[in-house]
């Protein structure tokens, strides 16, 4: 989820990122550094679940 608000085109890590139960979410727990480096394709608000359509 977003630990913080994550602006369009903003790189995300763990600064930006953290899991949370039930991780029934499109990505798991173990995909959790995966998506370190992605950048965010849209505005993303604290405590949202990322979504495949939230990264290029």
């Amino acid at each position: 989820v977003a630990d913080k608000d994550i602006k369009k085109g903003e790189l995300l890590s763990g600064d930006n990122l953290w899991v949370k139960r039930p991780g029934n979410g499109d990505f798991s727990v173990n995909e959790y550094e995966t998506l370190f480096g992605k950048v965010a394709a849209c505005n993303i608000r604290k405590g949202a679940q990322i979504k495949k359509t939230d990264i290029e």
